[in-house]
């Protein structure tokens, strides 16, 4: 768990959403590698099912802690959110 510190929690969020984005980009692309795996055939296609979907889950579990964390911050520090 991350400590909330109203002094920084403007810095805290917006570091929070910079790197919910780049978890986002990642995660469209995974998504995609992992939807053309999908048809894949070959000895190796179940290996990289496995890898891509892994990814795709870990990045959306990225984006879910990201969002939660915003929002403990906002609880804690409402003048976070209004100047975010």
């Amino acid at each position: 768990k991350h400590g909330i510190d109203c002094a920084r929690a403007n810095k805290q969020v917006k570091r929070v959403q910079v790197a919910d984005g780049a978890a986002g980009k990642r995660l469209t692309r995974w998504k995609t590698e992992s939807a053309t795996d999908q048809t894949r055939r070959g000895k190796n296609a179940a290996t990289r099912i496995k890898k891509s979907s892994g990814k795709v889950r870990g990045f959306q579990k990225l984006q879910s802690d990201g969002q939660a964390l915003i929002k403990r911050i906002e609880a804690k520090c409402p003048a976070a959110s209004a100047a975010a």
